[in-house]
């Protein structure tokens, strides 16, 4: 496959997405050439009226995850690009942040970049990566960002994306009772989720990001159908079977994973205030940086070596004075490794739950930021074959994979308007 990259900065990455449409009288694109795509997203600076263009939006405190998707079908097909924003906001009191501003700076950026009116987009599918924790409630957060969403695209065909995947079009999400809000929080999870049910019937759709991890069963062709019968204590339900977990790439407590690490000389208790788990990304060098660290704010970032170093020596109550970098060296990969476990004992405890006729026919797509350092090991861990896991795209240069959570959203948004299913072959 043709390895290829638009725009790569340390504040956004830009990728071009390659996609098939199987349905008949749509676009025929190959997969695996994406030369071609290549040269229209670089040379059309005027795009035909022709052109059908949609918008996924993964919104999450701080930062948005944005994916285009444009197609042409006379031309036969389909172009867009992805990036990761940061999302200026303010603290206007204890528990409001206001964020109308940076989130249409970084909309325009990204539109902007791609040579594209907001005029021209047709469909917006929205979701949010938290659950409203930006306002008093998730009720006043949900209605805020809708406020936000149609200021920016008022005639445009809006969705906010609910947790049993269904689009309820902006205008109803003012009028919805303040119980029905966690039915549409931490939805970032129906990105991945869609693409999965496109590729197998039975098995696992799992996303890792910055922050969190979702476990999320896919059954006879359906996204875990426990959300269709009761979509307002879904969140709730997710938080208790372990199908939505705290554990990401970047941002997770070294105490929420365990409260002790140990090495051949000694055993460690962490302290409460311990670093994050991009301490551990950055000593074991088990992500890319520069892949790592578009999806995250500064304060976050993979840092330098000898920063990390410290970082975990003070989690342990010592300096670096006080220990072996080859002892922590060891306390980053305990530390690692019981994360690893936990995440399989979670994989475990799911499948327990679910129906299937036999494990080997079990199908697994593993995304998001986590996908290579953390799902994979955890799958072979859990005892899934090489065979049984597939990703996205095979060109990790692409990182597509990286905001599976944001294509599946914009794939959505595209079928939508062309009334029909988009076939995303992924084998």
């Amino acid at each position: 496959m043709s390895k290829k990259k638009i725009k790569k900065d340390d504040n956004s990455q830009q990728e071009e997405i390659p996609i098939n449409l199987d349905e008949e009288n749509l676009p025929q694109v190959d997969f695996n050439n994406i030369d071609s795509l290549m040269s229209f997203f670089t040379s059309q600076v005027s795009p035909p009226k022709k052109l059908i263009k949609t918008l996924g939006i993964d919104l999450s405190i701080g930062k948005v995850k944005l994916c285009l998707l444009t197609l042409e079908k006379e031309e036969t097909f389909i172009g867009g690009g992805w990036s990761s924003l940061p999302v200026n906001f303010e603290y206007t009191s204890e528990k409001n942040y206001e964020y109308a501003q940076g989130l249409s700076i970084a909309i325009e950026a990204f539109l902007k970049h791609h040579n594209t009116e907001t005029s021209e987009i047709k469909s917006i599918v929205f979701c949010t990566g938290g659950a409203y924790y930006m306002a008093n409630s998730f009720a006043e957060g949900m209605r805020h960002s809708a406020s936000i969403i149609k200021m920016i695209f008022p005639r445009q065909k809006v969705y906010f994306i609910r947790c049993d995947g269904q689009l309820i079009p902006i205008d109803e999400i003012f009028e919805l009772e303040d119980s029905e809000a966690s039915a549409f929080g931490c939805t970032n999870f129906l990105g991945t989720s869609i693409i999965a049910a496109k590729n197998f019937n039975e098995g696992l759709a799992i996303d890792m990001g910055t922050i969190s991890t979702s476990i999320i069963p896919i059954i006879n062709g359906q996204i875990d159908p426990v959300a269709l019968n009761n979509p307002k204590g879904y969140m709730q339900h997710r938080y208790s079977t372990g199908k939505h977990i705290w554990y990401g790439v970047m941002h997770t407590s070294l105490i929420h994973i365990t409260s002790q690490a140990k090495t051949r000389k000694s055993n460690y208790n962490l302290i409460l205030r311990s670093c994050t788990t991009n301490t551990l990304c950055t000593i074991l060098n088990i992500i890319d940086a520069d892949i790592a660290n578009v999806h995250v704010n500064d304060s976050s970032k993979i840092t330098h070596l000898d920063l990390a170093y410290m970082n975990l020596a003070e989690t342990i109550g010592l300096d670096i004075n006080s220990i072996s970098l080859d002892e922590l060296d060891e306390i980053a990969k305990d530390i690692y490794y019981q994360m690893i476990l936990k995440l399989s004992d979670n994989i475990r405890n799911i499948l327990a739950n679910m129906n299937y006729k036999s494990f080997d026919n079990l199908k697994v797509l593993a995304g998001g930021l986590g996908q290579d350092a953390f799902i994979i090991p955890a799958l072979s861990n859990t005892g899934f074959s090489k065979e049984q896991i597939i990703t996205v795209t095979e060109d990790k240069e692409s990182n597509l994979w990286t905001a599976t959570s944001v294509y599946g959203l914009a794939i959505l948004a595209l079928e939508n308007i062309i009334g029909d299913k988009i076939n995303v072959s992924i084998n």
